[in-house]
C-alpha cells in the first residue's frame, strides 16, 4: 500500500517522526431491521517507509501492513464474524455472539 501527501504537509512529517499507520474506516449503526446488510467494520495498521519525494516534492510512503482487521454480521445475522491478518499468524476468524 502507498500513501502520498502534498510537500510540507504535516501528517507527512508526523509520518516521519513516528512511522506507526493506522486507518479505519467509518463504523456506522447496524440497520436494526436487517443487519445482514451492514457493510461492516475494516482496520488496517502498519509502518510507513519513505520513498523518494516526487519531482513536485511531495511525500510517498510504502506502508508495510502489519495487522488487517474486517468486521461483519455473520450469516445467519446472530453473530459477529471477526476476519483478522497478521503477517507472523496469517489468517484467523472467530466469531462473537
Amino acid at each position: 500500500m502507498r500513501l502520498g501527501s502534498m510537500a510540507g504537509a504535516v501528517k507527512a512529517l508526523d509520518l516521519r517522526r513516528d512511522p506507526r499507520v493506522a486507518l479505519h474506516s467509518p463504523t456506522e449503526d447496524t440497520p436494526s431491521d436487517d443487519p445482514s446488510t451492514w457493510d461492516g467494520d475494516a482496520k488496517i495498521a502498519g509502518r510507513a517507509h519513505e520513498e523518494p519525494p516526487a519531482e513536485d516534492g511531495s511525500h510517498r510512503f510504502r506502508i508495510e501492513l502489519t495487522e488487517v482487521v474486517l468486521t461483519r454480521v455473520g450469516d445467519p445475522p446472530d453473530h459477529l464474524l471477526i476476519e483478522s491478518w497478521h503477517p507472523d499468524r496469517g489468517l484467523r476468524q472467530h466469531t462473537r455472539h
